[in-house]
């Protein structure tokens, strides 16, 4: 479900012990959307995320899920990929299709031939 959130008002409000997500303190939430914003943009640097994502009129919208969903759909993409992630979470790393990244005994004899050459 999606939150907006105006991180400037929310810390400066006398009702910021009211955490916007249960069980989080806003501190904490500020601090996981910098990181997720550092992981996306980091050449931009911590600093000036902060100083944006606190500017004012500035809004960041939160998109949440219940962590029952996640597991579930996490159960579910293992039984279809046999039972393992893969070592990679990015979108790229293959498990999408099923391949969990590993080579049958005919692809890792022809990748010890190739190694050889």
């Amino acid at each position: 479900s999606p939150l907006i959130v105006d991180f400037r008002r929310l810390l400066q409000s006398s009702k910021s012990s009211i955490d916007v997500v249960p069980g989080v303190p806003n501190r904490d939430l500020l601090h996981a959307v910098v990181a997720l914003y550092d992981v996306s943009l980091p050449d931009v640097g911590e600093e000036f995320l902060y100083t944006t994502v606190c500017g004012k009129w500035c809004k960041t919208i939160v998109m949440l899920r219940d962590s029952g969903e996640v597991v579930e759909e996490e159960m579910s993409a293992q039984h279809f990929t046999g039972g393992t992630s893969a070592p990679s979470s990015t979108p790229d790393s293959g498990v999408t299709d099923g391949n969990t990244g590993k080579l049958d005994s005919t692809e890792a004899a022809e990748k010890v031939d190739d190694s050889k050459r």
